[in-house]
């Protein structure tokens, strides 16, 4: 049996985060980065300072290979990263891509992610197609609880569409509870998301 571990990503697996990221919102990052999402967050992946940097990362490694992807971050890791994120953004998408989606990307920051102090975040949570139901994405669940605990954290959140009922099952699984329900409107499409959360003291 092939020993799967989880593991900082890697300076040379921008690449992966970036199909990994995309592939948790295969219809949203697209919408709300432009057509070259995977690239954009793949760049955001070698920022020192913004929410998708590499050390926010957790891979699901198999044969010295990742096949899946965690990103944590706390409430304090978080603040003040907008204006950093949002000149990266601009590197990486170009001053006319990011005028198209600024407003869109502004509505996400303001609904997504709601962190309060001692909280910690989940996002770009996938595993390749022809990894799954191996195990690794609780594998990731439980090292993210993990590690949202020793950085002080006493809940996490996350947001999923809602017509994902599998990952709304899983999450649940794991003593997440739905909290709200929102929307954000892109050109194209409108999202919708449920906000849940989990008590890691439970």
């Amino acid at each position: 049996m092939v020993k799967a571990k989880v593991v900082v990503g890697k300076p040379n697996w921008d690449k992966q985060f970036g199909e990994l990221a995309v592939l948790s919102a295969p219809e949203f990052f697209p919408a709300l980065l432009g057509p070259k999402a995977e690239n954009v967050l793949a760049h955001n992946y070698h920022t020192p300072d913004g929410i998708f940097q590499r050390a926010h990362s957790m891979f699901v490694q198999v044969d010295n290979k990742p096949v899946g992807l965690g990103t944590v971050y706390t409430y304090e890791q978080e603040h003040g990263t907008f204006l950093p994120m949002v000149r990266y953004f601009l590197a990486s998408m170009g001053p006319i891509t990011l005028a198209a989606h600024g407003p869109v990307i502004l509505t996400a920051d303001k609904k997504m992610a709601k962190l309060k102090p001692n909280q910690a975040y989940l996002c770009n949570y996938a595993v390749y197609r022809e990894h799954r139901n191996k195990g690794y994405g609780s594998l990731i669940m439980d090292h993210a609880m993990t590690k949202a605990r020793k950085n002080g954290s006493d809940a996490m959140l996350l947001d999923v569409e809602t017509w994902n009922k599998d990952a709304q099952r899983l999450y649940k699984s794991f003593g997440f509870k739905k909290r709200e329900r929102y929307r954000i409107r892109t050109k194209k499409k409108t999202f919708e998301f449920f906000g849940m959360v989990c008590d890691l003291n439970r």
